[in-house]
């Protein structure tokens, strides 16, 4: 069924889900209703609103100050203050994201394959995962996401090394 890009924007769409679009303003919120198609147990809600706050700060606040009552993608390093809290429930899901840092190899001294082979083996992925998951990541075997069908887990991981061996040093010029 291809209804086109505005029937979809128009809050319209298809599924037996437990609610459905109401009205849909982009950039701003989204309107759910009761989906009386729902194939399933009823929903606990009639009605739901979902806004869209695009800072992380004032997400927060707002769940704090009881604005809101569920958010995601709050600062990792926020996340265990907001556990301290008896009123606050926090969970950490697994993500189905994936960071990527593209390098232009086609420009030296990227080019080289040897260059790339010494900056892979020398590059801290452990520490930059870590610190910018605040632990909550895990490193990548390959281009699949753990949790998804195909990773293989058995995939070993190149460890970094202090100093890439000399065979994989550039050579000047």
């Amino acid at each position: 069924m291809d209804r086109g890009h505005a029937w979809y924007t128009a809050g319209n769409g298809p599924g037996t889900g437990f609610y459905k679009v109401e009205r849909y303003e982009p950039g701003q919120r989204c309107i759910l209703i009761r989906n009386g198609g729902n194939w399933g147990k009823a929903p606990c809600f009639d009605k739901g609103f979902l806004a869209v706050v695009e800072d992380p700060a004032l997400s927060q606040s707002m769940i704090e100050g009881s604005d809101a009552d569920w958010t995601y993608d709050l600062p990792h390093e926020n996340l265990e203050g907001l556990k301290a809290k008896p009123e606050m429930t926090v969970a950490a899901d697994a993500s189905f994201r994936t960071q990527l840092g593209p390098h232009n190899v086609k420009k030296a001294p990227l080019d080289d394959p040897k260059v790339r082979r010494a900056l892979s083996l020398a590059f801290p992925y452990d520490d930059v995962v870590n610190s910018g998951t605040a632990s909550l990541g895990i490193r990548a075997k390959g281009v699949i996401p753990a949790g998804l069908s195909g990773l293989d887990e058995a995939d070993p991981s190149r460890e970094p090394i202090l100093m890439p061996p000399r065979c994989c040093w550039p050579r000047p010029g």
